[in-house]
């Protein structure tokens, strides 16, 4: 389903049972299910004139009736023995930017919940049934009132870069955070008196103490990870510390030595090499002796329901 804009299904549906005025269901298996998935995902059909002779089997489906400015039926294109449908739909206009938006945090133990539910209790929602007649637009208005009551009443603050996440990471010790605060305010300071020699100093001086802080705690964690012995653990911190998308082939090197970025041309590079290192089968078969029936017997095995439920209770819950 597309969330930047209506949801429009057009086509030659071959239904002309259906009445989709007086939404009467039709009597063939097809329509009938054509039918029940319009009106169940909230799908108005806006084609109010016959497309072929005296039926309408050209069909425009729509989530959003009242984005939908203009629909005439035409005369046919060409040798077509269907009526051409021309609409317009009002919508936004979405252009893909590339700039990063800042992540927004909300503080939820200092929300005031208790204002958030007055608001919520007094707001009007009879309106918002009355304007929002599909589904989707009952979700879409339901989630911004909600989203508004959070901007009210839930303080946020807003991460631009990965030192603010340092900074308000909730796992650090408390000795980390009193240094980055002592390092913000003395940087605050500096800033106002950009020729006092002490100042940049004991600027310098703390951010090194900053530096060897983190490096150790990160050392004890890594320590402390090492010595569970835990796999998984490890290599979930292992793969978070991966600077590289790991879903992705990272940048490879052609024969000539050249850097190779786009995805085509690294399957093409992956192509040639295993193409290279194949080896072409010869057509000889090793000898293989056959067994006798003696030798492929196969024993009576016992399954207990008790030796089965010893093996369950003995298998690690978290392993796949």
């Amino acid at each position: 389903m597309n969330f930047k804009g209506p949801t429009i299904v057009v086509g030659d549906f071959n239904c002309p049972d259906i009445n989709w005025v007086d939404f009467c269901t039709p009597s063939n298996h097809f329509g009938v299910r054509l039918y029940n998935f319009a009106v169940t995902n909230g799908f108005i059909q806006a084609v109010n004139k016959p497309t072929r002779g005296n039926n309408l089997v050209d069909l425009v489906l729509i989530n959003q009736p009242f984005s939908l400015s203009a629909l005439s039926v035409e005369p046919p294109f060409s040798s077509s023995d269907h009526n051409s449908v021309n609409f317009k739909v009002a919508s936004n206009r979405f252009y893909p930017g590339n700039t990063e938006l800042p992540k927004r945090t909300y503080l939820w133990k200092k929300g005031d919940y208790k204002a958030m539910c007055l608001y919520l209790n007094s707001y009007e929602w009879l309106k918002v049934l009355a304007v929002n007649f599909t589904p989707d637009d009952l979700w879409h208005a339901f989630c911004m009132i909600l989203n508004d009551a959070l901007d009210l009443y839930v303080p946020s603050v807003s991460l631009r870069n990965g030192n603010l996440n340092r900074i308000l990471r909730k796992y650090d010790p408390s000795n980390i955070r009193i240094l980055f605060s002592r390092k913000r305010c003395l940087w605050r300071h500096m800033k106002q008196n950009p020729n006092d020699v002490d100042l940049s100093a004991n600027y310098k001086r703390l951010v090194n103490e900053c530096r060897k802080a983190i490096k150790d705690y990160e050392c004890t964690q890594e320590a402390k990870i090492t010595e569970s012995q835990n796999v998984g653990t490890f290599y979930k911190y292992v793969n978070k510390k991966q600077l590289y998308n790991s879903t992705a082939a990272p940048v490879l090197l052609d024969s000539k030595g050249s850097p190779v970025f786009a995805d085509y041309d690294k399957a093409e590079l992956f192509n040639s090499y295993f193409n290279s290192v194949n080896v072409a089968d010869n057509g000889n078969l090793p000898d293989i002796p056959r067994r006798t029936k003696a030798e492929t017997t196969l024993g009576s095995m016992e399954f207990s329901t008790k030796k089965i439920r010893n093996v369950i209770r003995k298998l690690k819950p978290k392993m796949t």
